[in-house]
């Protein structure tokens, strides 16, 4: 009895979710279509360009994923490459402690002043070229009289890279911050629709068991993911259509799984 229950169970759809989260890195762990990106940030990363970044652009085209990579790839020595996340540290002072601490400094979580912070930055930075990238920078550029910016920019061994999501937000930098910081942009476009379909089809490859997804859907993805730039809304629909899916025991996803999820997720947005 139990082999034949074995036999007529469905097949279960979704192979590995984690392809689908959005913040997972994608299954090669390799960034696809940003390769003009990618050089201009490995030449800060480097050392080998000795000039602060502005990276920018819609939510889910790749932004901290490429730098994240080309740190972790970085083989320079004489170079640290250190990220933050100011939409988690929030305010300029657990900003800098989150660097000291990568840096190796042993930073308490209460009791040092901001100027001695910046003390040991100095310190731990006398003899080493140093590259911060600051995520969600927006939320510590303007909640300080002095910016955090612009503090780094008279660091003589640091450069910045600053990731946002609204270029606006560096329009509203007084200006002497913006003279010093003197950055280069790089503008994220969306990906364009054969990129993100290489990109999905990739992941979609991994987090779903075979013949359990119809690849015409791919290309209504792509086309929606070069319109709107983020591809983890693609991500979530899937995930939801592939469990829809499987709580009604089918084998494959089918397109009423698929209209549910994506209305679904029109309502929301």
């Amino acid at each position: 009895m139990s082999q034949k229950s074995t036999q007529h169970q469905p097949k279960k759809i979704l192979a590995d979710t984690k392809y689908l989260e959005p913040l997972s890195d994608p299954p090669s762990g390799k960034p696809i279509g940003r390769e003009v990106e990618l050089g201009f940030i490995s030449e800060v990363a480097s050392g080998k360009w000795k000039r602060n970044l502005i990276i920018f652009g819609p939510p889910g085209c790749g932004k901290t994923f490429c730098v994240k990579y080309t740190f972790k790839h970085s083989v320079d020595e004489n170079v640290r490459c250190v990220y933050v996340n100011a939409g988690k540290t929030r305010t300029p002072y657990y900003t800098l402690s989150e660097i000291l601490r990568d840096l190796g400094v042993n930073v308490p979580f209460s009791g040092w002043q901001m100027a001695r912070l910046k003390q040991e930055f100095e310190w731990a930075t006398r003899e080493l070229h140093v590259v911060v990238a600051i995520d969600e920078a927006e939320v510590v550029l303007n909640s300080d009289d002095e910016s955090i910016a612009y503090w780094f920019t008279r660091q003589p061994n640091v450069n910045l890279i600053l990731i946002i999501n609204d270029v606006s937000g560096i329009k509203m930098l007084p200006k002497r911050v913006k003279s010093t910081l003197a950055a280069f942009p790089i503008m994220f476009r969306n990906y364009s629709k054969d990129v993100a379909k290489s990109i999905l089809k990739e992941r979609f490859d991994k987090a779903l068991a075979k013949d359990s997804f119809d690849e015409k859907w791919l290309d209504g993805f792509a086309g929606a993911t070069s319109r709107l730039g983020d591809l983890r809304t693609s991500f979530q629909v899937t995930l939801t259509a592939a469990k829809m899916a499987e709580a009604k025991s089918q084998d494959k996803i089918n397109d009423d799984d698929f209209e549910v999820a994506v209305k679904t997720f029109d309502a929301l947005s």
